[in-house]
C-alpha cells in the first residue's frame, strides 16, 4: 500500500476524505478506497454500520459461550 500525505484544505479529517475519494474516482484501474470510520458517501456509512454490528454480535457470542460472562 502507498500512504499519501493530503496537502489540500486545512489537513481535516473530511478533507483527508475528499481527497482519497477523488484519487478513488480518478484511478480506478489501480487504486482501493479503504476507510476505518463510518464516514463518507452513502452507502458506505450503512455499510460500515452493518459489518460492525455483525462482528459485535458474533464477538458478543463468542466470549458468553468461552467465558460465561461479559
Amino acid at each position: 500500500a502507498e500512504v499519501r500525505p493530503v496537502t489540500a484544505g486545512h489537513g481535516t479529517l473530511k478533507d483527508a476524505m475528499n481527497e482519497a475519494l477523488r484519487d478513488w474516482v480518478t484511478n480506478v484501474e489501480d487504486t482501493y478506497y479503504l476507510i476505518g470510520t463510518a464516514a463518507g458517501p452513502h452507502p458506505y456509512p450503512e455499510l460500515v454500520r452493518d459489518f460492525q454490528s455483525v462482528i459485535g454480535i458474533e464477538a458478543r457470542a463468542q466470549i458468553l459461550e468461552q467465558e460465561g460472562r461479559l
